[in-house]
């Protein structure tokens, strides 16, 4: 992280999302705060299957992110 490093932050999210859609709600709700952001939603096979792949920001992200925002899954779905 440098002076002119940007946010990466990862959505991990199951069930019937638009992934466009979802991304660009946080974008819009991120305007403001004075840092580059960059948002990435995936799925949790997304996680599985790329965990592994340093190309990608989900290795990265497992290894050395923060979690800021956990919701657990409920039984009722």
């Amino acid at each position: 992280m440098g002076p002119n490093s940007d946010l990466d932050i990862l959505v991990i999210t199951a069930g019937p999302v638009h992934r466009g859609r979802l991304t660009e709600d946080i974008y819009m709700k991120l305007i403001g705060i004075g840092q580059a952001v960059d948002v990435v939603v995936v799925t949790p096979e997304d996680v599985e299957r790329y965990r592994d792949n340093p190309y990608l920001v989900i290795e990265p992200a497992l290894r050395d992110g923060r979690v800021i925002y956990e919701r657990a899954a409920s039984a009722a779905g």
